[in-house]
């Protein structure tokens, strides 16, 4: 009887301690979003990357531009991202759909092809802040 006691408060111990390290790594994320233009102009549907930097201990989060080309980040769903530094992706990327219309794969809008150095090759950074609303707007170009 002692023994399940014991194993019982262990598990117990355990999980509230999991539970209570979980809300506090969850309360340093942060909502991040902005505006994409296109020479001055916004750019509906381009897809946002943000990767994060060696030193920085997050994930890749994604959005996607609407027409006025406001985007906001996500990360499995999850509408903040951990702070630090990310290196900054911008593409038009089209939906590729097979016969049936089903979607197989992406690839980018030949019309619309960003510069490389705002997306494969990019220089564009950008410091999330712990706990706040973090705005990031972009102006990118063809050439």
């Amino acid at each position: 009887m002692r023994r399940v006691f014991i194993l019982m408060r262990n598990v117990l111990l355990l999980t509230s301690v999991s539970l209570c390290l979980g809300c506090y790594a969850d309360s340093k994320l942060s909502a991040v979003g902005g505006a994409i233009t296109l020479d001055g102009r916004p750019l509906p549907g381009a897809t946002v990357t943000f990767q994060p930097l060696p030193e920085t201990m997050g994930q890749t989060a994604m959005g996607r531009t609407d027409a006025a080309g406001r985007y906001w980040l996500k990360v499995r769903n999850k509408k903040e991202i951990a702070p630090g530094g990310y290196r900054v992706e911008v593409k038009v990327i089209n939906e590729v759909t097979n016969k049936e219309g089903m979607v197989v794969g992406v690839k980018e809008d030949p019309k619309l092809k960003i510069d490389r150095r705002f997306n494969d090759q990019t220089t564009l950074r950008a410091n999330v802040e712990s706990g706040a609303v973090n705005e990031f707007n972009f102006d990118v170009s063809l050439k």
